[in-house]
């Protein structure tokens, strides 16, 4: 009997042995589930900041890339119009344009020929030009303000600097043309900026 008793005993802890290797081999063979492929993620044509290791391998400005920072300052002014705000910085342009300073003023200055300011006073006297010409009755010193000019002295300056002309004498010419129902645009005076 006790032959018998070891033998049960034995037989049992096979049978305990044997399941637990199962439960070992299928919890090591299960397939944890797999996450959704993922893509590639690729690079933006752009990158706004470089990391330090990043400047070593490539260049921002590879191909067209100051063309195109200049050319989506271009439409961000011609659509957006935010050098209608008196206080606009450069700084104020990184988030919309996804750029950072250092780039815009690069862009501004090799692709536009402009700086920063220069180009928002370009904007500003195309839109008196064009709110003058839209209404010329309205006197230059009520537009300018509009237009995003803090003060008459930068106006004037910034008038004769993209016209060639003083706003007074403009004006007359203007209201010439207008009189003898020729038309007027304000390209006829200031031309658009384009990328170089």
């Amino acid at each position: 009997m006790k032959t018998f008793l070891v033998f049960l005993f034995a037989a049992a802890a096979l049978t305990i042995l044997q399941v637990y290797l199962i439960v070992i081999i299928k919890r090591s063979n299960k397939k944890t589930p797999l996450s959704p492929p993922q893509k590639e993620k690729s690079r933006p044509k752009l990158y706004p900041i470089a990391s330090e290791e990043d400047t070593n391998t490539f260049s921002l400005f590879e191909g067209n890339a100051k063309d195109d920072i200049a050319q989506r300052i271009l439409d961000y002014f011609e659509h957006c119009k935010p050098y209608l705000n008196p206080n606009l910085k450069i700084k104020d342009l990184e988030s919309p344009l996804k750029t950072n300073r250092n780039y815009l003023s690069q862009a501004f200055n090799d692709k536009l020929e402009n700086n920063f300011n220069r180009t928002c006073n370009h904007f500003r006297v195309r839109e008196i030009c064009q709110l003058y010409i839209s209404n010329p009755t309205k006197p230059l010193k009520e537009i300018y303000p509009l237009a995003g000019f803090n003060s008459e002295s930068a106006f004037l300056t910034a008038f004769r600097t993209n016209i060639n002309y003083t706003p007074s004498r403009w004006q007359r010419e203007v209201n010439e043309r207008l009189e003898n129902r020729e038309p007027v645009t304000v390209d006829d005076y200031i031309k658009k900026l384009k990328t170089r």
